[in-house]
């Protein structure tokens, strides 16, 4: 059994919606050595990836549906709609045991179980695996330094893509010169040309 949280699983909004490209409609789910977990999710033009520690497997509630499930794999594809399933089944903000905010999931061959509870309900989310070898996204990851780091905050980046929407665009054009310097994002719609200019953050 492993203990993920929302943290775990913000990947899953990178994952696909094509049906035509079922292997990548879920989160790859994989245990790592020293009691850590990576999840991972792409549609082909995003990919994501949280590499995490668990919470202590003792200190979740002992709950017959876990003792139930089996538990025999170590790498699974868990369809997103599980996901979606099990995240709304959590307890509210209101919980106070920290424990709580987490799924329980257990995986077999081709079947997972996801579990959560806020002692007074318990949400059960079965599910069968997707069935299919998940792309070798290690080889996308960039493995060189960087030629210069830059912190541009959500807010910044959700009002860029607030106004690109709002002009027209499907895409950005983002330009960076070097670390520290304002950043600009360009397109042109219908003769009307658009520039933002965004400032970053401190490093």
């Amino acid at each position: 059994m492993r203990l993920i949280n929302k943290k775990h699983l913000a990947v899953r909004h990178a994952a696909s919606d094509d049906e035509t490209r079922y292997v990548l409609n879920g989160v790859l789910v994989e245990e790592m050595e020293g009691n850590k977990i990576r999840t991972v999710a792409t549609d082909g033009r995003i990919l994501a990836m949280v590499n995490g520690s668990c919470e202590e497997e003792g200190n979740f509630p002992v709950l017959p549906e876990l003792s139930q499930a089996p538990n025999t794999s170590t790498k699974s594809i868990i369809p997103s709609a599980a996901i979606d399933k099990a995240i709304k089944g959590l307890p509210g903000k209101k919980c106070k045991l920290p424990i709580l905010e987490n799924i329980a999931l257990k995986m077999s061959e081709n079947k997972a179980t996801l579990i959560s509870t806020d002692l007074n309900q318990t949400s059960v989310t079965p599910t069968n695996l997707i069935d299919g070898h998940f792309p070798n996204y290690e080889i996308v990851i960039p493995k060189s330094d960087p030629v210069f780091e830059m912190v541009i905050g959500i807010e910044v980046l959700e009002k860029v893509v607030d106004i690109l929407r709002q002009f027209g665009s499907t895409s950005g054009r983002f330009s960076f010169t070097k670390s520290l310097e304002p950043f600009t994002v360009k397109d042109a719609q219908s003769g009307n040309e658009l520039l933002i200019v965004g400032m970053p953050m401190k490093l």
